[in-house]
């Protein structure tokens, strides 16, 4: 079933591939030192979205797990534009991660995919927008502009 262990054909490349991604803490401001970024699902603290904050401009790929969680801005993002997406399976996830390594226009358009995703949606700007966007709309859906009085006023606060 779904969750009955991995069978034996997958534990020699397992292991192999342990030994390459096993290392300690990395704090974000070492980000940088790596052409790839894994972000999953989940977080021990700050948001799922916090994360990509931090992973979107630091210059590299970022591969999304393939997952249930879903944040405001996914809309916008595109697998093999602003991301790729692993979670298919071990053979797949190697596979698709070693081609584009070996492809470097590739690498190229994802970083400027990760960049511009970045710019859209984790930026200060981006926030900013987003969230006079909600105000406009719950002011518009709730009709303060007459508790709110003047439209100079509500320009202020929208």
């Amino acid at each position: 079933g779904k969750f009955d262990p991995p069978d034996a054909s997958c534990a020699p490349n397992a292991t192999a591939r342990a030994a390459e991604t096993a290392g300690g803490f990395v704090n974000a401001s070492d980000f940088g030192r790596w052409r790839a970024y894994l972000n999953l699902p989940g977080t021990m603290g700050g948001s799922y979205s916090r994360h990509l904050n931090w992973l979107w401009p630091a210059g590299g790929v970022v591969y999304l797990w393939a997952s249930s969680a879903v944040e405001w801005y996914y809309p916008g993002l595109e697998d093999g534009s602003t991301h790729a997406t692993l979670g298919g399976g071990l053979d797949r996830d190697v596979g698709l991660v070693e081609a584009l390594r070996r492809d470097a226009s590739r690498e190229a358009a994802l970083r400027d995919g990760a960049a511009a995703a970045f710019d859209a949606f984790g930026s200060g700007t981006a926030l900013e927008r987003y969230w006079r966007d909600v105000a406009a709309a719950v002011s518009a859906g709730f009709r303060t502009a007459r508790v709110l009085g003047s439209p100079g006023l509500r320009a202020l606060a929208f």
